[in-house]
Order: structure tokens, then C-alpha cells, then sequence
């Protein structure tokens, strides 16, 4: 089984320095936009690249089981700076009702037994 990070052109990076400017965003509310989740961490500093995945798109024939279902996107982040991914980690700590979850990219590795 390969997951479709492995497939993704999300700025991957080689080095120890560059992999802490990597963000994994998760519980996103679905129907959010690439311009929503720039907006939510241009605060901390200059992004480089936001790649977007949304399980279902909304529309009119999914609006009534989006409206439903607790479904959520989840975004990669990279930032310029190792300074301004950590500074993002405060949005962990900012609402304790939000679904929004930040943490540090970590690149899967495909299992070969599959």
C-alpha cells in the first residue's frame, strides 16, 4: 500500500535543517482553500510552498454528507525558515476546541510486505 503523500510534488526536503521547515496540518474543515490555509500561517513567516488535500470536494451532490460527516482536510506547509515552522506550532495551543493540528512532516516509507 502506498499513501498519496508518496505521490505528492510537495517540496520534500534532503537535509536535517530543511526537513524542520516541513508542516503536517491536519483536521483543516473540508471546503477550505489553498488562500485559507496561506492566511492561517502567513503570520509566522514566508511560505514557500502549501500543498492541499481535501478528502471530498464539496458540492452540491456531496453537500449534504459533508454537512453531515465530521470530514477534514489536511495540508503540507513549508516555510523558509526552521523559526517561523516552530512559531507555528502555536496554533496547537490557541483554541483547545479546534480540530487544527500542527506537527513536523515526516516522510513515510512504503511497506515492501504489501
Amino acid at each position: 500500500m502506498i499513501f498519496y503523500r508518496e505521490h505528492s510534488a510537495f517540496n520534500r526536503a534532503t537535509t536535517t535543517q530543511q526537513q524542520k521547515t516541513n508542516l503536517y496540518v491536519s483536521g483543516l474543515p473540508n471546503g477550505v482553500s489553498e488562500v485559507d490555509v496561506r492566511a492561517l500561517f502567513e503570520e509566522f513567516g514566508t511560505i514557500r510552498s502549501v500543498l492541499l488535500k481535501c478528502p471530498v470536494m464539496q458540492s452540491e451532490a456531496t453537500k449534504h454528507i459533508t454537512s453531515l460527516l465530521p470530514i477534514y482536510s489536511m495540508a503540507y506547509v513549508n516555510f523558509e525558515s526552521e523559526e517561523s515552522a516552530l512559531a507555528a506550532f502555536a496554533l496547537n495551543k490557541r483554541d483547545p476546541m479546534s480540530q487544527i493540528k500542527v506537527a513536523y512532516y515526516d516522510k513515510q516509507q512504503p511497506n515492501p510486505a504489501i
